[in-house]
């Protein structure tokens, strides 16, 4: 894992449109795509104390998040359709698809940072926008921003589809930790 930690943040350093060689096993392209989510999943949980506090200083309240009130207003499975399957799949063919097109570019990890955080900062319009939102934009799409640089790498590495699994996985996730919570 720390191999794998080591290159991820050599790769985020300096993007390069390198794929992992096309001999991996699929047992290897899933322990790949394994220790990714695992990441991915610890980064949040290493962030989310940051959500805590700004809703004990009463900067913004969560329960305004535009996932509490398409929870509240959908079934259960139809809020589960929409934000592990089409969201995912909107998402990175908007924000990971377009890469190939720059991978020969020199400008590639410009690009790369470009997707990664527009793609952070479309999840802003999650929070009813106020003055307090905007400032705090950086640290509320914080996981998003981060996540979308891994969802960029393993799009690079893996392909889309990989990305657009880990995306859909990642998401799954965070929904049954909230199904389980109600």
């Amino acid at each position: 894992m720390k191999v794998f930690v080591t290159d991820l943040l050599r790769f985020l350093r300096k993007p390069q449109y390198t794929a992992l060689p096309d001999h991996l096993s699929t047992s290897e392209k899933w322990l790949f795509f394994g220790r990714m989510f695992s990441v991915a999943l610890l980064t949040t949980l290493i962030l989310s104390p940051i959500f805590s506090l700004v809703e004990s200083l009463d900067w913004i309240s969560l329960e305004n998040h535009a996932v509490e009130q398409v929870l509240e207003s959908q079934p259960k499975l139809t809020v589960f359709l929409l934000i592990v399957l089409l969201a995912p799949i909107i998402e990175e063919l908007l924000f990971r698809a377009p890469l190939k097109f720059t991978k020969e570019s020199r400008i590639f990890p410009f690009w790369f940072y470009l997707f990664s955080a527009v793609f952070g900062f479309v999840h802003i319009t999650n929070y009813p926008l106020s003055v307090e939102v905007l400032l705090l934009s950086p640290l509320l799409v914080a996981p998003q921003l981060i996540l979308g640089c891994y969802l960029g790498y393993i799009r690079i590495k893996l392909g889309l589809l990989w990305a657009i699994l880990l995306h859909a996985l990642y998401n799954a996730f965070f929904m049954f930790v909230t199904f389980a919570g109600q």
